[in-house]
């Protein structure tokens, strides 16, 4: 009976999330104590402005006579599981920080995949509320509403178009006029925000203090946004001792295993014996 198995992504997030900051190496202070990179914020003080940036379009948005000065990027989930979540959350975050938008999370439990939503797993940062329908409730701001005032671009794998502003285009002006930007996707585009004309520079910026830019751009965004709950920390840390902390090599396999309603994508016919056989390989590896 095999019971070393812990969802891919809560690994990611046990390994990422440890990762600090990285320290200051081409990033000076400036006269208000900020701390930038080549005349820009680095990513430390983008992210220490961030709560009250945050606040304050939480508080436009609250009201219907003002409601449309608030600007936003809203993550929506699409599909995939924790993991790809986790990339399209990332991404997601950096967008808000380039164009000086809040940011707002629509990750609700969905029938066949995962049960979760993001309130179940992390806690918001700096005890903000990043849920977006709990507050749409709270905003009396029903679904229709809202996509009046949103634009909505999913960025996944049904084609490339979408991807197109991300790479060209200045997203503070392209939807200077949008309240709540939607990035419907799975994919962890970040990185290509490195080769838009408009971003390269703050982003390299951002991430001047990281051993070369566009490195560890993922763990230092994640280890911001999503933060484990204190049992899955409890979790992931028992978990870690019992099978790592002995070990000089760990093996880890991906098996996709999706036979569950509403799913026929790949992996759905994976039965028990295969996934023995794998953990098998996977033993002989290590040995």
């Amino acid at each position: 009976k095999m019971q070393n198995f812990l969802p891919f992504g809560l690994l990611l997030v046990a390994f990422c999330t440890s990762s600090s900051v990285a320290s200051e190496g081409k990033c000076t202070i400036d006269s208000d104590g900020r701390e930038v990179c080549d005349g820009q914020p680095s990513l430390k003080a983008a992210l220490a402005a961030f709560p009250e940036r945050q606040r304050r379009m939480m508080a436009l948005a609250s009201h219907p006579s003002t409601r449309r000065q608030a600007r936003f990027v809203v993550f929506r989930v699409c599909c995939g599981e924790l993991g790809n979540r986790l990339l399209g959350l990332t991404s997601s975050l950096l967008v808000a920080l380039l164009t000086g938008r809040g940011l707002l999370i629509d990750w609700p439990p969905i029938d066949g995949f995962s049960g979760d939503s993001f309130s179940d797993l992390f806690e918001p940062p700096n005890g903000l509320d990043l849920n977006l329908t709990p507050l749409l409730r709270a905003w009396d701001l029903p679904i229709p509403e809202l996509s009046k005032i949103s634009t909505a671009l999913e960025l996944n794998n049904g084609g490339p178009e979408a991807f197109g502003p991300i790479l060209c285009s200045d997203l503070s002006f392209a939807f200077s006029e949008t309240p709540f930007l939607i990035l419907e996707t799975n994919q962890y585009f970040a990185p290509a925000l490195l080769r838009n004309k408009h971003h390269a520079s703050a982003v390299a910026s951002l991430f001047a203090s990281s051993e070369g830019s566009g490195r560890n751009m993922f763990s230092q965004l994640l280890s911001f946004v999503a933060r484990p709950r204190k049992g899955l920390i409890k979790e992931m840390k028992a978990f870690k001792k019992k099978h790592f902390e002995s070990a000089d090599k760990v093996v880890s396999l991906q098996i996709r295993r999706q036979n569950r309603p509403g799913r026929d994508k790949e992996g759905a016919s994976t039965s028990d014996e295969h996934v023995l056989t794998y953990w098998a390989c996977g033993a002989s590896a290590a040995q």
